[in-house]
């Protein structure tokens, strides 16, 4: 991706994981609270959680928060066969602010102890 605005901090950390069983909002609110401690972000609003009945695969909830430089989105699909053979969660991090992906993918791993997990990063 090429650099439109260089004099602007731009850093995205996206990440796929397959838990181990559903998340629901409570552990979906706490993983978020988290994330805001591990990224160094300020919170304006949220997490905002809500109920997401039809996103393709049946099922889910999706969540974001406001933090002072950009936000984050969650997802947590339901297992719904013959879209998905297990649970999905998906999370977008963009700030104009830098932060340590790696520190995003431990508290990730360490949090939800995912049977699997994959990642990109964009930093401009």
């Amino acid at each position: 991706m090429r650099n439109l605005a260089p004099g602007l901090v731009r850093q995205r950390v996206v990440v796929e994981a397959i838990p181990r069983e559903f998340i629901l909002p409570l552990r979906i609110r706490e993983y978020l609270q988290g994330l805001a401690e591990v990224t160094n972000m300020e919170v304006l609003s949220g997490p905002h959680i809500y109920p997401a009945l039809d996103m393709g695969c049946g099922a889910g909830y999706g969540s974001w928060t406001h933090w002072k430089t950009s936000g984050s989105t969650f997802y947590s699909y339901r297992a719904f066969p013959p879209q998905l053979p297990h649970p999905l969660i998906t999370l977008d991090c963009y700030t104009c602010k830098p932060f340590d992906p790696q520190a995003v993918l431990r508290y990730t791993k360490e949090f939800f102890d995912p049977v699997d997990l994959d990642w990109i990063e964009v930093t401009h």
